[in-house]
């Protein structure tokens, strides 16, 4: 990979079904429009671990088995998520060198949104 190089995964519409699925069972803030509300937020919304998950995906195709032996991530979550969203994840290499390969990471909305940033680092010597 070379500086520049970008990667993403397909687009995921957000439903109901796939934060229950995710964060149930039981009764919170990602399940139940009336825990969320209790708390201040407009509805249910989406588990910020979901798009982790989408970003470690998105590395694990990318550079196989080994993203998992010895990949680092970091983020930090930006936006809410509501069912109903569209999320695209993507990642663009921004350095290369001294054994890694450094990645901005990040998903983003419909509107282009970011609602997770962070940075990807994969070790050379593990691909």
């Amino acid at each position: 990979m070379k500086i520049g190089d970008v990667i993403s995964l397909k687009e995921r519409v957000i439903t109901q079904e796939k934060m229950s699925a995710y964060s149930g069972p039981g009764k919170n803030i990602h399940t139940d429009d009336e825990e969320a509300r209790k708390v201040g937020l407009p509805g249910t919304i989406a588990q910020g671990l979901m798009f982790v998950n989408y970003i470690s995906e998105m590395l694990a195709r990318t550079f196989g088995g080994k993203w998992l032996e010895g990949g680092e991530l970091t983020v930090s979550f930006r936006k809410i998520v509501r069912p109903g969203d569209t999320i695209r994840t993507l990642g663009k290499v921004k350095n290369v060198g001294n054994g890694k390969i450094t990645l901005n990471v990040w998903c983003e909305n419909e509107k282009g949104e970011i609602v997770v940033e962070g940075e990807a680092i994969v070790e050379e010597n593990n691909l």
